[in-house]
């Protein structure tokens, strides 16, 4: 709605200039409207810390800027070669903030990277040719060189916006296209007005502000739905993601059941054994899928939380063991780091509860996990401790060694005298 106003208050300028007392009084309506696009697409910018706003704001600054060399408020030849009183370097720059305000828009580093490549490419290539046309004289070859190539700019861009609105139906072409449409006529305008096949004179000033009027009205419409649609598709994915973990869940429970029903029917203490390990490993996937349950981003799941869960399991099927560990509450992993961490931290406990307290009358596990510049997991009981070269490796030690090396890319360290105690270094 603030857009709105201002673009009618613009219109009832222009329509009204011949009744203004001067120039000067329809500048300053312009100016001061187009001013508070820019604090506004600045507010929006401050709360959704967008790249998309944060392009489309400086786009906007340097379009400010043009005008202000257009209505001659600014006179200073920063450079040798000037477009309507405009410096050609300020059109370079105000291009490569379209070009990088539509590289953001339409996602093209995701859904087009290689266009979006080519576009990186033309936006250092206008960068560079501001720097050069700081230093470098001008002559009139350059000169129609220069501005021929921004013309071609924005005619590609265009063509693209093309491309993906009637080739590809996306929907946020169409807005875009919309709304660039008269500014896009209004540089074709000033191109024909400059090589003197077109003269229309002062009528080009109104023009040319009522076409970025109309431009920042309509993508504040734009890029309001795009803004919506994300939120309802992130929505929707964490509804889908929810839905998903609470059935992996469910299913996950299921085989554990009839794994305990199998223990059961058999006699065999192997078996039973075989059995009883993998439900606790199975029992520990499930526990992060529960933890997906109460995330909000699956590439972040609260660490402290999840072990207090899994610690607490522990305790009830151990009440004499002493389950203590340490944990910052702010860490987090996503799902690929936190399952196999899991799986190891199970692995431990099971070969600790089996073998290691047999002569501990207060049993204790530590656990203790901290993050510097890389993470730094301990493991530690009060177990008799053992000597390696007495024990058969189990299929449980060989998936710690399988996990912590390849899926965690970490580093192992043992200890196993005075208890045993298991140290991994791996990375963030």
């Amino acid at each position: 709605m603030f857009k709105i106003f201002s673009f009618l208050l613009l219109m009832y300028s222009t329509l009204n200039a011949s009744d203004c007392t001067s120039q000067q009084s329809v500048n300053l309506l312009f100016f001061g409207a187009f001013f508070m696009i820019i604090i506004y697409n600045a507010m929006y910018l401050f709360f959704l810390k967008s790249a998309t706003y944060a392009s489309y704001l400086m786009f906007h600054i340097t379009l400010f800027v043009i005008m202000l060399f257009t209505t001659q408020t600014l006179q200073n030849s920063w450079f040798d070669l000037n477009w309507h009183h405009v410096p050609v370097g300020i059109f370079f720059l105000s291009v490569a903030m379209f070009l990088a305000f539509s590289r953001d828009y339409f996602n093209l580093q995701q859904n087009h990277s290689k266009v979006a490549f080519y576009i990186n490419v033309v936006i250092t290539l206008d960068l560079g040719i501001i720097i050069f046309l700081s230093i470098i004289p001008i002559n009139t070859l350059l000169e129609i060189l220069f501005i021929t190539l921004v013309i071609l700019e924005v005619v590609a861009l265009l063509s693209l916006t093309l491309y993906l609105g009637f080739y590809l139906k996306e929907s946020n072409a169409f807005f875009y296209l919309a709304s660039f449409a008269p500014l896009f006529l209004v540089v074709i305008l000033l191109s024909l007005d400059y090589f003197s096949i077109l003269q229309l004179g002062d009528t080009l000033s109104y023009l040319l502000k009522s076409a970025i009027l109309i431009e920042a009205s309509g993508l504040s419409f734009a890029l309001s739905h795009q803004q919506k649609e994300r939120e309802i598709k992130a929505k929707q994915d964490e509804v889908l993601l929810q839905e998903l973990s609470h059935r992996v869940q469910n299913n996950l429970q299921q085989i554990i059941s009839i794994l305990t029903l199998q223990m059961g029917d058999t006699d065999d203490v192997q078996v039973k054994q075989y059995l009883e390990n993998t439900i606790n490993r199975i029992t520990s996937i499930a526990l992060i899928h529960k933890t997906l349950q109460h995330s909000s981003d699956a590439q972040k799941n609260n660490i402290h939380s999840y072990l207090e869960n899994l610690f607490q399991a522990y305790r009830v099927i151990n009440p004499n063991v002493s389950f203590l560990f340490e944990c910052d509450k702010r860490l987090y992993f996503s799902v690929a780091k936190l399952t196999p961490l899991a799986l190891i931290i199970n692995e431990l406990i099971t070969n600790s509860l089996k073998h290691a307290f047999s002569e501990q009358t207060n049993p204790q596990i530590c656990l203790k996990l901290t993050q510097g510049a890389e993470i730094n997991f301990t493991y530690q009981d009060n177990g008799t401790g053992f000597s390696p070269s007495s024990v058969k490796f189990s299929t449980g030690t060989k998936l710690i060694k399988l996990l912590a090396t390849s899926q965690l890319r970490g580093i192992i360290s043992q200890e196993y005298t005075n208890g045993y105690t298991f140290f991994l270094r791996f990375p963030k």
